[in-house]
């Protein structure tokens, strides 16, 4: 069963904040443990949007697809339009199964890392 990974960032204007997502995938890739097929996705304003990545990673082969949405709390892109989209995917791609993760501050693991950082 191949995985691919799709960190999902809401989108922003300018150059600056591409050059930072870069450098915290590259993080994200040195901290893993294991070759994470990873690539970073945004909803809006920004080259590849969630859709399209879904769409490569199917036509690749790829079998489940975990979307981590890197965003603080539950809103309407974590609650209808993420989700919409990914209905909108499955209707063409009903083989590959996708799993949306949970929004950051519903992650104990983020809970744990805000604790550490403000002792």
């Amino acid at each position: 069963m191949q995985t691919k990974t799709l960190l999902l960032f809401h989108g922003t204007s300018g150059n600056e904040p591409l050059e930072k997502m870069s450098v915290f995938e590259n993080n994200i890739r040195n901290f893993s443990k294991e070759d994470n097929d990873l690539t970073i996705c945004y909803l809006k304003s920004q080259a590849p949007l969630l859709q399209t990545a879904l769409e490569r990673a199917a036509q690749k082969g790829i079998s489940t697809i975990r979307v981590f949405p890197m965003f603080l709390l539950p809103g309407t892109h974590i609650n209808s339009d993420i989700p919409a989209i990914i209905d909108n995917f499955n209707k063409n791609y009903t083989q590959v199964n996708v799993i949306l993760e949970k929004c950051l501050t519903q992650d104990l693991y983020f809970a744990k890392y805000v604790s550490d950082r403000v002792k």
